[in-house]
């Protein structure tokens, strides 16, 4: 293990030394011309203009309307977006139901007794439990019961029996 971790150390100071002495060449090289010591670096100057050219009278003979042309489109528009049809706001009707009891253990309530006549069924529930699909027991006193349906509220009472609106 310890020859291994010499070795790694040697290889990484040789690459260190290596890179050093790289820049310190490519310095040396990049302000060779300027120093002048190892000759000045050519310079050409353009007396004319390439052959490629051509003369400036070849110039004018240029159609400068080719290049009033339209090179790139602008993307027509987007369709527009399919209406959405309004949404119709059925008032929401809360279920048929009848309290028939609620139970009290040590004093309090903690059983509501729900009764549901289009299904024929009887619900007994606790303060949390589900009623039906989307309902649920959110508060139990001791003449009436609490219903939630989603954002909708309805309250059960003894008295009235039936699910006030």
């Amino acid at each position: 293990m310890a020859d291994a971790l010499t070795r790694w150390r040697f290889a990484a100071g040789s690459a260190l030394l290596g890179a050093c002495a790289l820049i310190v060449m490519a310095v040396s090289w990049a302000t060779s011309g300027v120093s002048g010591r190892h000759g000045s670096r050519a310079t050409t100057e353009l007396s004319s203009p390439p052959a490629s050219i051509g003369p400036p009278a070849q110039l004018a003979q240029i159609d400068h309307a080719a290049f009033d042309r339209v090179l790139v489109r602008e993307a027509p528009p987007p369709p527009p977006l399919p209406s959405v049809p309004a949404r119709s706001e059925t008032p929401f009707s809360i279920p048929d139901l009848e309290l028939v009891a609620i139970l009290h253990e040590d004093g309090a309530p903690s059983v509501a007794a729900i009764y549901d006549p289009r299904s024929d069924r009887l619900w007994v529930l606790r303060v949390g439990d589900d009623l039906a699909p989307d309902g649920r027991v959110t508060d139990l006193s001791a003449d009436s019961v609490e219903l939630a349906f989603g954002e909708h509220r309805a309250a059960l009472s003894l008295e009235r029996g039936r699910a006030g609106r």
